[in-house]
């Protein structure tokens, strides 16, 4: 369990191979149904995928958001994401998480946010690539120039 503030959310992290079962996501799911202290939860697996959940997803399970995470460990940072998903979720007053237009707008939210960090992160590792040319390059070039200094060259 982890808590900050009022959202106390239940955290169940895999370390599979393979895909988290159908059946870890029912025991799961059963361990959030059956503990009512939890008001959010995230199952996460750490290098893996977790079966027929899309990564990031969110869904309501008795009327408590719960996201599934994928590949954890790439980014370990969407697990602080969570939090202040549940936090802000939690903020808000009156909000009927039941009603499916207020899922589809933040899972939209979600898609979203997914696409622009990975856009983010192809820009860093093309300007990575095109960075570590350069200094290679460089590098080259002082070795040449050395060289002549000390009379290896011409």
């Amino acid at each position: 369990m982890v808590t900050h503030g009022t959202v106390h959310m239940m955290l169940e992290v895999k370390n599979y191979t393979k895909n988290v079962t159908k059946a870890e996501i029912t025991k799961f799911e059963r361990d959030m149904r059956e503990n009512p202290e939890y008001t959010c939860g995230v199952l996460a697996s750490l290098s893996s995928g977790v079966c027929s959940k899309e990564d990031f997803s969110l869904e309501i399970l008795n009327d408590r958001p719960v996201l599934y995470i994928h590949r954890l460990t790439e980014d370990p940072n969407r697990l602080r994401c969570a939090m202040r998903l549940f936090e802000l979720m939690h903020s808000l007053e009156n909000v009927d998480l039941s009603k499916t237009g207020v899922i589809d707008q933040v899972q939209r939210e979600l898609t979203a946010r997914r696409h622009r960090v990975a856009a983010l992160q192809g820009l860093v590792d093309r300007h990575c690539k095109e960075l570590k040319e350069l200094i290679a390059k460089e590098d080259g070039e002082t070795t040449k120039t050395l060289e002549l200094v000390i009379g290896r060259c011409g």
